[in-house]
């Protein structure tokens, strides 16, 4: 085998890889084109790759890397394929590239450069596309050490000079505190389509990290505290986007924020982000370390923070299809939200939060759908959460005008058709249809989409309405990409 990873022109390193997965040649096309958008790679260009060891162009070497080194779990670069010629893609890179440690002295002042575009502009994450991590890579970027920083590591308030206008004052922090609240009644109303002027917020927030001037400690520690509750927030619309690995560094970036601002309880949310993400990658293993992360994390914060920690972890054991698991943490969710502080100890950040009736519904949605659930349960756990969804959505989902309403109905659709019970799950989707176009959702998309598919199975058996309804759902829906 030469350097270039090739033997007579043949690429053995990308064909070996390929054979340990038992992935064709087809299929990375597959992967390639789910990735970077339809038709980007043919067939014929992956054979040719192998055959004859062509270097694709940019950004396909570091992209293909990425995918190989997910599928198999282990570190592989663009060079490890195609050998010194195929060179890092300057603007495709990992999620947690250049990311200090969470516990690094500085590492919320260096973090907050590279969102900035100040940090010699090599780490400008305008200009980036972000690949989401998996595995060892994830739980190493994301693990922090939760105690708070001793105030030895605290940074001395630099004293007033030529530099005092661009301070943050307390009236200054009051601002960034109304602009975090903004951005999650905007993330409630339009989710990821709101992502480019959440992204603007964020960044000019860390400018300001990044200059580390204020006039008094308690500024500092409430500004970077703010900081990292619009990480969580705005991570959550880059995940709504479709865009996991702007989201990851969003939520990584949060939890070194958190850290600094030695609140627990805000890093327990983060990693329960991070468990939330991973199941809707499919990343199951990722899922649990996380939502163990929030549940440890979280040992010492209100019970509100406890309660959605331990409904992460519900969540976790429903794609799992583990049962005792989803019910044992089920039943810690309603231990906590029992306490008689329960609502009037949450954070801001957990503003939403009365009961958890419909997370509770949608994890045993979760669970009714899960491929290792076994078949004679699925019935009863879609039955359960009927009346926990439907009763928060209206006897036909009225309340389906914002993100999170559309997409619980939805999955309550879903759930209907899989009960056999056509009537509710059509007058549900005729619900949801007149509100699909005002919430720009991938995510939510995703999920219309697969309701559209289910209700062709009854088109199929002659139910002219369910034809109906699923024309008028995929007429309201964007075409999949």
């Amino acid at each position: 085998m030469t350097g270039t990873g090739t033997r007579g022109g043949r690429n053995e390193r990308l064909a070996a890889c390929l054979d340990e997965l038992g992935w064709t040649p087809g299929r990375l096309a597959r992967e390639l084109n789910t990735l970077l958008g339809a038709r980007q790679v043919a067939r014929s260009t992956v054979v040719g790759w192998i055959g004859h060891g062509r270097l694709p162009h940019d950004p396909l070497p570091t992209v293909t890397a990425h995918l190989l080194a997910e599928a198999t779990g282990r570190p592989l670069d663009a060079a490890d394929l195609w050998g010194p010629r195929a060179r890092p893609s300057p603007t495709w890179t990992r999620a947690d590239a250049g990311l200090p440690p969470p516990h690094a002295p500085r590492a919320t002042v260096e973090t907050a450069a590279q969102w900035a575009g100040r940090n010699g502009d090599e780490m400008n994450l305008s200009r980036r596309t972000l690949l989401a991590i998996s595995g060892p890579a994830l739980i190493s970027a994301a693990f922090a050490d939760t105690t708070p920083p001793p105030p030895a590591a605290s940074t001395p308030v630099t004293p007033p000079g030529p530099a005092d206008a661009e301070r943050v004052t307390p009236a200054l922090a009051d601002f960034f505190a109304g602009t975090v609240t903004n951005l999650r009644d905007l993330d409630d109303d339009e989710g990821g389509g709101a992502l480019p002027h959440a992204r603007a917020q964020f960044a000019l927030l860390a400018d300001h990290v990044r200059r580390d001037h204020y006039t008094d400690t308690a500024t500092r520690r409430r500004t970077v505290h703010l900081w990292a509750q619009m990480a969580a927030t705005v991570g959550w619309m880059a995940m709504d986007a479709g865009h996991h690995g702007l989201a990851q560094r969003y939520f990584l970036t949060g939890l070194r924020a958190a850290h600094h601002a030695a609140d627990p309880a805000l890093g327990s949310h983060l990693y329960g982000c991070l468990a939330y993400q991973a199941i809707a990658r499919d990343r199951l293993r990722d899922a649990l370390a996380m939502a163990n992360a929030a549940i440890t994390t979280a040992r010492t914060a209100p019970p509100a923070t406890k309660a959605l920690a331990a409904a992460r972890h519900a969540h976790v054991h429903a794609a799992l299809g583990d049962l005792h698991g989803l019910h044992r943490s089920t039943d810690e969710v309603h231990t906590h939200l029992e306490h008689p502080d329960a609502l009037t100890t949450r954070p801001p950040w957990l503003y939403w939060m009365t009961n958890l009736r419909v997370v509770t519904g949608q994890n045993l949605i979760t669970a009714g759908f899960a491929d290792h659930t076994p078949d004679r349960r699925r019935t009863e756990l879609l039955t359960q959460a009927t009346p926990l969804l439907s009763g928060w959505l209206g006897s036909h989902a009225e309340h389906t005008a914002d993100r999170d309403g559309l997409l619980h109905g939805a999955w309550l659709a879903r759930s209907y058709l899989r009960q056999d019970r056509l009537d509710p799950a059509l007058a549900t989707t005729r619900s949801l249809i007149p509100h699909i176009t005002g919430i720009r959702s991938t995510w939510n998309h995703r999920v219309l989409h697969a309701l559209a598919t289910d209700l062709d199975t009854h088109h199929l058996h002659g139910h002219t309405a369910a034809r109906q309804a699923r024309d008028a759902l995929r007429a309201a829906l964007p075409p999949t990409r």
